[in-house]
């Protein structure tokens, strides 16, 4: 028997929760959110709050190049 209980909530609801919530989310919990996406099959992430880089090539930079699968 399990101590949780089950509720249901529409989708709209879940997007504006995830949505508000997203941004209190520790750099871990981002990278492990990002796994789960489809275009993350094979990829591992670490998220890093430092910006932006021209040179490592392991660095995705925009939205566009994650799902462009770079």
């Amino acid at each position: 028997m399990s101590i949780k209980s089950t509720y249901g909530i529409p989708r709209q609801v879940a997007q504006q929760v995830l949505a508000t919530s997203i941004f209190g989310l520790s750099n871990k919990q981002l990278a492990e959110m990002i796994e789960i996406l489809p275009e993350s099959y094979f990829r591992n992430y670490t998220v890093d709050g430092t910006g932006y880089s021209d040179t490592d090539k392991s660095m995705i930079n925009s939205a566009d190049e994650f799902f462009s699968g770079k």
